[in-house]
């Protein structure tokens, strides 16, 4: 009979006979902890001899009998509960669940945005131009239970080159920092990122239509923090997205004061996350499909200056992944989404000046919240 009984879930024990007569005790991985498949296929990697012991300390702790997510019957045999489960399943997707994927998505989203909006403007000479942008999404359900929103601004110094019958050429740095809030049945992260990238870009009016496309690589220094069950989760990880995209606008109609632009575009993002504790998460690769239609007032002063308000609505669905796998299975990051946005901009031969707001909305209560300052001075 067994005199010695393992006070986690996640472990049992067993006593063998030994050598010269005596009693060995096998510790082995508690496979009636769950029903949740997917957690179940994970301990046998998760708590293996010599695996990552901070890991092994955040399981501890979840399935300590005394830990609220553990039920224990009349035999005394352990399983996690419904609550357990779900605190599991956080922690072992934690680069998903600490917001580290929707911050790079969202980082390198606010970039592409800012160089769409450039690169629409009129296209002459030699020029300099800077974006600032802020951001604030949110979002009450993401990763099932867990709640996300991050903060996050930087800006962007570009230079390019008008040339021929509405052609254009340029280049773009982009620097700038976020910080973002994650809170589940149990875990409760924060993530402080530092990022930079390298945008290229190009546009051709033709006639009534103009074509733009343009190319990312970001790069994001990553801080997790925050504690599971009383564990800390802190740890730091790079990610990378490379971004490509192109977009057709048509005039569809240009009065004196007023013009209608239907458009379309693409865009593929490659995100990937570097491992956590040896958790690997596998790349993301979002396309999406935006399609919307922008009205457009032009007015022209007595001073020479252009001023151009605008309204605009795009509906963007994602044909591309929209979750990530993770060792327990499937995790949402995104969802389609419908953008309504509002601007003004105004200029004369030399320099151009914006503000713009763009409100996007979508499925598990998402909210983004979009701020861009711009200003740019041809040659």
């Amino acid at each position: 009979m067994d005199v010695f009984k393992s006070t986690n879930a996640f472990l049992t024990t067993q006593f063998t006979d030994g050598a010269n007569g005596g009693k060995d005790l096998i510790v082995t991985v508690n496979q009636n902890v769950t029903t949740d498949a997917g957690i179940q296929g994970a301990l046998d990697q998760i708590l293996a001899e010599g695996a990552n012991i901070d890991n092994q300390k955040v399981l501890a702790a979840i399935g300590s009998e005394n830990s609220g997510f553990v039920d224990v019957d009349t035999e005394g045999n352990k399983t996690l509960n419904a609550t357990g489960v779900k605190a599991t399943k956080e922690y072992l997707a934690t680069p998903v669940t600490a917001g580290t994927y929707n911050m790079a998505y969202d980082s390198a989203e606010l970039i592409a945005n800012a160089i769409i909006q450039h690169n629409l403007e009129p296209k002459q000479g030699l020029g300099f131009w800077a974006d600032v942008f802020y951001g604030y999404n949110e979002t009450d359900t993401l990763y099932g239970d867990s709640g996300y929103s991050s903060d996050i601004y930087g800006g962007m110094l570009g230079v390019d080159f008008g040339f021929g019958e509405g052609a254009r050429v340029g280049a773009a740095l982009s620097i700038g920092s976020g910080d973002g809030d994650s809170e589940g049945s149990v875990s409760k992260y924060s993530t402080d990122t530092d990022f930079w990238g390298l945008s290229l870009y190009a546009g051709k009016d033709i006639g009534g239509l103009t074509f733009t496309a343009d190319m990312s690589y970001l790069w994001l220094d990553n801080d997790i923090g925050g504690t599971v069950a009383g564990v800390s989760a802190a740890e730091s990880i790079d990610s990378t997205v490379f971004s490509i995209g192109g977009r057709a606008d048509w005039k569809a109609y240009e009065g004196d004061v007023m013009q209608v632009v239907p458009h379309v575009g693409i865009r593929w993002a490659s995100i990937d996350v570097d491992d956590y504790r040896g958790l690997s998460m596998d790349e993301m690769n979002v396309i999406k499909m935006p399609v919307g239609v922008t009205v457009k007032g032009v007015f022209e002063t007595a001073s020479g200056w252009t001023v151009a308000p605008a309204v605009d609505f795009t509906a963007a669905p994602q044909i591309g992944d929209t979750d990530v796998e993770t060792i327990v299975g499937d995790v949402d990051v995104i969802d389609n989404v419908y953008n309504a946005s509002i601007g003004v901009s105004a200029g004369n031969d030399a320099m151009r000046f914006g503000l713009s707001y763009k409100y996007g909305f979508g499925n598990e209560g998402r909210s983004n919240n979009t701020f861009n300052l711009k200003a740019s001075y041809l040659f």
